[in-house]
């Protein structure tokens, strides 16, 4: 699967380098997954995807997953082919981002043990803010240290939504479930991560004009439009999170109860009052 989508970026979704090897993938993981769900000591425990807070939690953290590392690979293309930076004054420039990065995730960690989930909606709206900037530094020629500022503000928004998220979906599981839960994480962040990257390159080299737009390269125009829907995704999801929170939000002992006695609430009634 993964091979399928780095075709897809150089050859695109519909060639057959792409179909052939995707078709393959979606049937083999199909076959290990039924093969995984029928045994009764699974190698790699798919029934946590039962669960609808860690379900829910995971795919939101895959699509930031996908616009982060798509956008961490168009910047410094453009800041090369656009602004004539040589590959190493590219990364020093994004290199204040890396390092607001790291802060951000440690700070992220004890917000969630504070706040829980509810920093996901200040991160993903930072972060929608630094991914405009960035676009309009590019489509505006607002120059580099414009262009350092906002990569760190979407740096700093970012990781408050991601490890609140990610955290979040392995709170939802129980003790025994947490190293099948940490692995599928993994798998799936490095999955939409491959994506990311291909969707985001098809996008720089291929997308549309912006109005107004003096750029004469595809990559340049297409740079601007990457980071502008990286900007619409983040919304998007705030607007996911708001709508599913009372998903993301049910703790662990409601859902052990409801799991041990398999007993279903009554209609209208609350999960505290069983």
């Amino acid at each position: 699967m993964v091979y399928a989508v780095g075709n897809a970026a150089s050859a695109g979704f519909t060639a057959p380098t792409t179909l052939v090897p995707a078709a393959l993938g979606s049937a083999a993981l199909i076959l290990y997954s039924r093969r995984q769900v029928a045994l009764e000591q699974p190698l790699l425990n798919l029934r946590i995807f039962a669960n609808a807070r860690y379900r829910t939690s995971i795919i939101f953290v895959g699509i930031l997953q996908a616009v982060l590392f798509g956008t961490i690979l168009v910047g410094p293309l453009f800041l090369q082919e656009t602004w004539g930076m040589s590959a190493s004054a590219a990364g020093l420039l994004i290199l204040p981002s890396g390092v607001v990065t790291a802060i951000a995730n440690l700070l992220a960690g004890m917000a969630y043990d504070r706040f829980g989930t509810r920093v996901v909606p200040a991160g993903l709206m930072v972060s929608a803010l630094g991914y405009i900037g960035v676009a309009v530094t590019m489509h505006q020629n607002l120059g580099k240290p414009a262009f350092a500022v906002c990569c760190a503000v979407y740096a700093a928004g970012l990781p408050f939504a991601m490890t609140a998220l990610n955290s979040n979906s392995l709170a939802s599981l129980r003790s025994e479930e947490y190293p099948d839960g940490s692995s599928l994480n993994n798998t799936i962040q490095q999955v939409t991560g491959s994506i990311g990257t291909a969707v985001f390159t098809i996008i720089a080299y291929r997308s549309f004009t912006l109005p107004g737009n003096q750029h004469v390269t595809a990559l340049t125009n297409g740079s601007e439009m990457a980071f502008l829907i990286a900007a619409v995704v983040m919304v998007l999801t705030l607007g996911g999170y708001l709508l599913l929170r009372p998903v993301l939000t049910r703790t662990q002992d409601v859902l052990n109860l409801m799991e041990g006695d398999g007993v279903a609430p009554a209609p209208g009634q609350r999960a505290a009052d069983r």
